[in-house]
């Protein structure tokens, strides 16, 4: 049976405090230990299914083998966490670094990329690379098994998303389990990346890129040729989710967008909350799928689907920044 590990933050009338909760049917919670001693949001969430990892915008990482009981260690403080992600033994978190009083090329004041890696997750986690240009951001990292990389390679590949420092999207991927980093090529003026995901389109694997008001496709890693989705023009792509028969859900910060066939979507929204984050859960009954939301009206923190037609409002009290599922 599934289970679903969210991070978030609950408020109470004396403070917020950074909380986790976990639910094997998405309707009934049960809430756990507070991964972090302080009130910050929770940035990031993977599981290798025994182990859990929680990152915050402190540049701590919180880790648990049991869902309650939580040991902290520095990541490396000052690093802005973005993304948290496991695959194949590697650990990967990606944000952006504040260098305060500057840093060799980099100005005072200015925010700079990094991806940080572990093999162990609770420990051992190192910088592997720095962004060249100031002002840069990584927004998103994931893996990708047997993904096109150029019209004739294929491999396991981990990619990471996000703001170059001029405002313009930004592409690395790593075929080392992300020791080393190269920069994918892709057209001018397509605006900072926030998500990426890859898709069965017509039983080809293709690249989805989740930008301001656009969803753009590539066949590989390697092409300046991408395709384009409109979306609402002011809305943002912050993440994509897909279900084991195909369908699509990409996740604005202020519609749902559902899709059978990664052309055509369907759009959700509710009046006063902000989608936050979206994942699902498999049943043989069929998937069920949770959005989970912020806004300053606490009657609700997310919503449930089993056809992504019908949205049922639920709360289970967290103001969710991450979500795994695993099991």
């Amino acid at each position: 049976m599934p289970t679903i590990l969210v991070a978030g933050t609950q408020n109470q009338p004396f403070g917020s405090f950074s909380q986790t909760s976990q639910s094997q049917d998405g309707v009934n919670w049960t809430t756990a230990s507070s991964p972090f001693p302080y009130p910050d949001s929770c940035t990031g969430i993977a599981s290798n299914g025994s182990l859990n990892l929680i990152s915050n915008q402190r540049g701590l990482i919180s880790s648990t083998t049991d869902l309650l009981n939580y040991k902290s260690v520095i990541m490396n403080d000052g690093f802005g966490t973005t993304s948290l992600a496991c695959a194949n033994s590697a650990w990967l978190s990606t944000g952006s670094y504040n260098y305060i009083n500057g840093f060799g090329p980099y100005p005072a004041k200015t925010q700079v990329a990094q991806i940080y890696r572990s093999n162990y997750g609770d420990k051992g986690w190192q910088m592997v690379w720095t962004h060249p240009t100031d002002s840069s951001i990584f927004y998103q990292v994931q893996h990708f098994p047997n993904a096109p990389i150029t019209n004739s390679l294929n491999a396991d590949v981990w990619v990471v998303v996000g703001n170059n420092g001029t405002g313009q999207g930004d592409i690395w991927y790593s075929l080392d389990s992300g020791v080393s980093w190269t920069q994918a090529q892709l057209p001018s003026n397509i605006g900072v990346i926030y998500s990426v995901t890859l898709y069965q389109l017509s039983g080809q694997p293709v690249w989805y890129w989740g930008t301001r008001g656009k969803i753009f496709l590539s066949s590989n890693l390697h092409t300046a040729t991408w395709d384009e989705v409109l979306l609402d023009n002011t809305d943002t792509a912050v993440g994509f989710t897909q279900s084991s028969s195909g369908t699509l859900l990409v996740n604005g910060s202020n519609k749902l967008y559902t899709s059978l066939d990664g052309v055509i979507f369907r759009t959700f929204s509710y009046s006063g909350y902000v989608w936050g984050g979206v994942t699902v859960m498999e049943f043989t009954s069929g998937p069920r799928w949770l959005a989970f939301a912020n806004s300053t009206l606490t009657q609700y923190t997310y919503w449930l689907s089993y056809d992504l037609v019908n949205w049922t409002p639920l709360s289970n009290g967290i103001t969710s920044q991450a979500s795994t599922v695993f099991g």
